[in-house]
């Protein structure tokens, strides 16, 4: 589709080499301004038989080639790659027509070497600014035009046009951008960011902005910031006998300055309390790029990480209540620690680096570094804490320093960092310990942990004393059994951290989350990565073996394994004492194996 039309046109004086003035018809064998495509759509067939090649090749709603929106996108080629560009090509046929034409395109990026012919033979090119116009001798019978995009970047092509005849010069007029960004009241900002004019044939231009209270522009093309908003700056050519009519459109938007950032930077001397560090994260016109000094007493020693570097926590008193946690942070002078036991708890220290809140942890980032250690303050280390497993789930914050007592914990389940031990009726999860504790090994002893609760999940961890020294580990081939549970203990979170088993479950999806339901109370089934779908049925149902946990303080399922509850549980089995035996994936077994089994039509616990 055409935007446009002209069969009567002055002469262009420099690409037919004639001084004549007079007006001489044009005819337009060919032209395509893409106006009659919509965003996303891909240009192909029709006519002239559209090709588009290139992943990202396809219609833009914009204007950065200098036509009137749409505009075609050529995507760029890949780093290192000389022919993977994007192309866009057309066929025409030129019937009657034959000899000497001309191509004329307007294209943000430079083409001058990105157009081929075959059928015709393509002269030099004449640029201005966005516009382009080659002249194609000897052409007959089909003309094909590719535009190839050897660019690492990618480009607009628009108003394109073939013809025959003596056309005026494209005015050549642009601005350096399609839009522009600025922020009031920071001239430096500002006039760096604004756009510029061109105009190298020095042709009569009108300016105008389309909001003056924002973006004011002279005759002369000086523009001026005038207040927070949007403006369109247009700049238009009449025409005249040599040069075609133009008009080139900029888009600015200014935005509204944001508030002087404080410098923060203390010293040594004036290093600020926890409380106030806390402050300074919290206020939005802190500068948080300043480094500062903070003045605490350790009251966590969390890792020792990989890099030589120990996670530590501070506080003002010395307790774990308002603590700080300075991340990764390294030793005096930025040097290594050696081990965790570089550092005590109640000693005090001064430490810089840079604040930072990250969810809802106040912490420097990764790289501080302690400027002064004393660890007179110290004392002895701090008195542990006893606890049993059971015994941890009546503690409504994380708490340190805790020893923990296990009598014959069963490993129920190991996933990566993620331990289960089972005590009695109670669970719990160790993550990221350290710890060496196989499957359905049985582990009795004593050791020293953190209390986590993430998210409402009671969860173990790490410290610097955390080891398996008075532990011990027996390994087991005993396979361990989940515990059969009910849906509303389950959503009471009476299994937390627990093998479980669940039977005669609908699985349901729910705005792409899957769950198993009783009444309108739901249970979310969710590991990372893991699709459900599958079991979504209106017909089937399913014993389901997973990890009763917690998340935002609800009941969730980490499903391990899923069972029909038709076929096997429904065969009529003799009961006869040689019955044959089957897990709960529906294979049989013999007398060697340890778990659940169906035998004659119950389940039971083989060990």
């Amino acid at each position: 589709m055409r935007k446009f039309l002209r069969f009567s046109l002055m002469a262009l004086f420099a690409v037919l080499g004639t001084s004549s003035a007079m007006a001489q018809d044009v005819d337009i064998i060919w032209e395509e301004d893409f106006s009659s495509y919509s965003k996303d759509d891909v240009p192909s067939g029709g006519d002239y038989s559209y090709v588009c090649t290139g992943g990202g090749t396809k219609i833009y709603a914009e204007e950065l080639a200098g036509g009137a929106a749409p505009e075609l996108l050529i995507s760029k080629k890949s780093s290192g790659s000389a022919t993977d560009g994007g192309t866009f090509t057309a066929t025409i046929n030129l019937g009657s027509k034959s000899g000497d034409m001309f191509l004329a395109f307007k294209c943000n990026k430079n083409f001058s070497s990105s157009v081929t012919v075959t059928g015709g033979t393509l002269g030099a090119v004449q640029k201005s600014n966005n516009d382009y116009v080659f002249p194609i001798t000897n052409a007959s019978g089909t003309l094909t035009i590719k535009f190839e995009n050897t660019l690492t970047s990618n480009a607009r092509l628009d108003n394109i046009k073939l013809y025959q005849g003596n056309a005026k010069k494209p005015a050549g007029i642009a601005w350096n951008k399609a839009t522009a960004s600025v922020t009031y009241g920071n001239p430096d900002d500002t006039y760096k960011y604004l756009p510029t004019f061109s105009n190298p044939n020095e042709l009569n231009v009108t300016f105008k902005s389309s909001n003056s209270d924002v973006i004011s522009i002279s005759t002369d093309g000086e523009i001026e910031v005038e207040g927070v908003g949007e403006a369109t700056l247009t700049a238009s050519f009449a025409g005249n006998d040599e040069y075609e009519a133009a008009e080139v459109t900029c888009k600015v938007t200014v935005k509204e300055a944001e508030p002087e950032k404080t410098d923060i930077s203390n010293t040594e001397a004036t290093a600020y309390t926890i409380a106030k560090a806390k402050e300074l994260i919290d206020d939005a016109n802190s500068d948080l790029t300043k480094e500062v000094y903070v003045k605490g007493i350790i009251s966590k020693i969390e890792k020792f990480n990989s890099d030589n570097s120990i996670t530590y926590w501070i506080s003002d008193d010395g307790t774990t209540n308002n603590q700080f946690e300075c991340y990764k942070g390294k030793n005096i002078d930025g040097a290594d620690f050696a081990a965790a036991t570089d550092l005590k708890v109640g000693a005090t220290v001064i430490v810089k680096g840079k604040l930072k809140k990250f969810n809802t942890t106040y912490e420097f980032d990764a790289g501080n570094v302690l400027v002064s250690y004393d660890e007179s303050t110290a004392g002895g280390d701090p008195e542990e804490i006893d606890a049993t497993i059971a015994g941890l789930y009546s503690y409504t914050a994380a708490t340190s320093n805790i020893k923990l007592t296990i009598n014959n914990g069963k490993v129920v389940y190991v996933d990566g960092k993620s331990i289960y031990v089972r005590e009695g009726e109670k669970a719990m999860l160790f993550y990221d310990c350290g710890l060496t504790l196989p499957l359905n090994a049985v582990v009795s002893g004593t050791v020293s942990v953190d209390l986590d609760i993430y998210k409402g999940l009671h969860e173990v961890k790490a410290n610097s004393k955390t080891n398996a020294d008075n532990l011990t580990i027996t390994e087991s081939s005993d396979e361990a059994a989940p515990v059969e549970a009910t849906f509303d203990k389950l959503a009471s979170k009476d299994y937390t951290n627990d093998l479980i088993i669940i039977k005669n479950q609908s699985v349901i999806e729910d705005d792409g989350k899957w769950y198993i339901q009783n009444g309108d109370a739901k249970i979310q089934l969710f590991k990372k990565n893991a699709d459900y779908s599958s079991y979504v049925s209106d017909t089937k149902k399913y014993d389901i073996i997973a990890i009763a946990t917690v998340y935002n303080s609800n009941a969730q399922l980490t499903p391990i394994s899923f069972s029909e509850t038709t076929g096997i549980q429904n065969l009529t089995i003799d009961a006869d004492a040689n019955a044959p035996m089957y897990n709960l994936k529906g294979e049989r077994v013999d007398a060697n194996y340890r778990g659940v089994v169906i035998k004659a039509g119950k389940k039971t616990i083989q060990k």
